[in-house]
């Protein structure tokens, strides 16, 4: 189900009936499905165009004044603000999913968590019956449509969950587990992105008990096994059984997910897992190789929302791109932006615990932003929140320094001079080299 149509759902529980004859609305987003003969007065559908209208529309028919433009996923999440009960209505697990990754994919974790939570409680009777038949069923099971389940793709909403209960009945276990394995697809990716809403939200036990519910049911499920073994990573690098279960996870994920974007990622992270089962964990590693340790203290400390406290947790970016696993919208990216420049706006003003609030949004997304990184390195040093302060700090500085004196300039523009000057001093302290290169003691006086 598409963010648009679960949105039509959860506001339009009221809305009328579509006319008869009218072509179902499907998967494809804004386009239509012809479904046979319009009715009088539809508008022309044109192979691969949107809608516009030609003419009257039909009594009932959804308005389409705009030209058949779909709203913007930042729309849509304002649309959903204002709905009254939103939270609490009831919904099918399809809608909720969808609407927490709406959610997510715009850095409200908190709130997708809720939608995400939904989704698992909606399914937890199919699970359940995914389970006992499945139980029943020695060896592999058919596929879906040897089983004779409906195609998911064309099937109408629940049909496929109907089919499996009817195959339980009639004791064909195979052919019930195989139809409600495919029916529980949506929600068990709903689930493993609330292992990454948790993880963001700095609850590891919380994520890993996400990622165990979908594992459970499909222990090769990329979001859930890429997102366990991260969190296995960053939790517990000193224990050799937690190390060699991460390895176990990344290897049966590449085995069986060779091609998905996180590959590239998950090979590095695997490599970086066997280096520390061969030194006996990070700690040994970090003291034999104190400058080139895992960054337990690099670009991923940056890369995390704050945690309970004055500290963050640390993300390596194999994480980082695990749990980030959202659709690079052009919504997305523009809200992105704003947030860098919220964040740079609070900074002139001296705001740094508002400044910090708008980078911890982005820079899980966006781990490499050097302007991202360089402004929660300043709302921390502002805020005082040592040593984080100073380790985030150095990482900005060894990165990107050119990014960190970049914002000096820009703070100076925006008529904050004092903090532009307290910010060169200390980044011609800490990167001499770079000073000298780029003559900063001009702007220093």
């Amino acid at each position: 189900m598409t963010p648009a149509l679960a949105l039509l759902f959860l506001l339009g529980a009221d809305a009328p009936a579509l006319p008869p004859g009218h072509p179902l609305i499907g998967d494809a987003g804004p386009m239509l499905r012809s479904a046979g003969p319009l009715p009088p007065g539809h508008p022309a559908l044109d192979a691969g165009q949107a809608l516009r209208p030609t003419g009257p529309l039909p009594p009932g028919h959804p308005d389409i004044s705009r030209g058949g433009t779909a709203p913007s996923a930042r729309d849509i999440v304002q649309q959903l603000d204002s709905t009254p009960d939103l939270k609490t209505r009831p919904k099918p697990f399809e809608v909720a999913a969808s609407v927490g990754k709406l959610y997510f994919g715009q850095g409200r974790y908190e709130d997708a968590e809720v939608y995400f939570r939904q989704a698992q409680q909606g399914a937890s009777a199919l699970r359940s019956l995914y389970l006992a038949e499945r139980r029943q069923v020695k060896g592999k099971l058919p596929d879906a449509a040897a089983a004779g389940c409906p195609p998911a793709a064309t099937a109408a909403p629940g049909a496929v969950a109907a089919a499996a209960q009817a195959k339980a009945d009639a004791k064909d276990h195979a052919g019930a587990a195989a139809c409600a394995l495919q029916a529980l697809a949506p929600a068990l990716e709903a689930v493993a992105f609330l292992g990454n809403a948790l993880f963001l939200g700095s609850d590891a036990p919380g994520a890993l008990q996400a990622y165990a519910w979908v594992l459970e049911v499909d222990p090769l499920q990329p979001l859930a096994l890429y997102g366990r073994a991260g969190v296995h990573f960053e939790t517990r690098p000193d224990d050799m059984a937690t190390l060699r279960t991460v390895k176990k996870d990344l290897t049966d994920l590449l085995q069986a997910w060779p091609n998905i974007p996180q590959a590239p990622q998950a090979r590095a992270l695997l490599a970086r897992t066997e280096e520390l089962l061969r030194a006996g964990g990070l700690a040994k590693y970090t003291a034999a190789h104190p400058k080139s340790a895992p960054p337990a203290a690099g670009t991923a400390v940056a890369a995390a929302p704050p945690a309970q406290g004055d500290s963050l947790p640390a993300l390596n970016p194999e994480t980082v791109e695990a749990i980030r696993s959202a659709e690079r919208t052009p919504e997305l990216q523009k809200g992105l932006a704003d947030l860098v420049e919220q964040g740079e706006d609070a900074l002139s003003k001296g705001q740094y615990q508002s400044a910090l609030e708008a980078y911890r949004r982005v820079v899980p997304f966006e781990p490499e932003n050097g302007r991202a990184k360089a402004g929660m390195a300043w709302a921390l040093v502002g805020l005082n929140r040592q040593p984080m302060a100073d380790r985030v700090w150095s990482v900005a500085v060894e990165s990107d320094p050119q990014a960190v004196d970049a914002l000096g300039d820009l703070l100076a523009k925006k008529g904050n001079a004092k903090e532009a000057q307290a910010l060169w001093a200390k980044l011609a302290t800490t990167s001499p080299a770079y000073a000298q290169k780029a003559n900063l003691q001009k702007k220093l006086h």
